[in-house]
């Protein structure tokens, strides 16, 4: 299966920070370009078992399709992998670090009364009766 031979592959990248990648995926240029041929970007994400370590991280991307309800879904090949090595403590980490992430975006908007906002149209057709 595909998730096997993602899992058994020797070609990951173990250190994202000393590579310079993450700087490289991240980076504003290459997560706003548009395509050249006029199709969506699909991105995807994927967790799986490994072989030599507990996880592989593996995130592609490539050529996509708008479907009706917003989702885009993958076309052919994609144009992009990379797969990170992870251990069962790294991915409990990452876990808690982005939960902790999730859960401060919601304090902030309610603290801000980010949820009691109406939207700018609402608020204006408000004004105007």
């Amino acid at each position: 299966s595909a998730c096997r031979r993602i899992a058994e592959s020797t070609d990951i990248i173990t250190d994202l920070q000393t590579a310079g990648l993450l700087e490289k995926i991240l980076h504003r240029d290459n997560l706003n370009k548009l395509r050249s041929d006029g199709k969506a970007i699909s991105r995807c994400f994927n967790i799986a078992p490994g072989s030599k370590v507990d996880f592989v991280l593996t995130v592609t991307q490539g050529a996509g399709k708008s479907q009706l309800n917003g989702i885009i879904t993958p076309e052919g090949k994609p144009e992009v992998i990379i797969r990170v090595a992870c251990s069962a403590d790294n991915l409990k980490g990452l876990a808690l670090s982005l939960k902790a992430h999730i859960e401060a975006y919601f304090a902030a908007r309610y603290a801000t009364n980010g949820y009691a906002r109406a939207p700018k149209e609402v608020r204006q057709e408000q004004r105007a009766s």
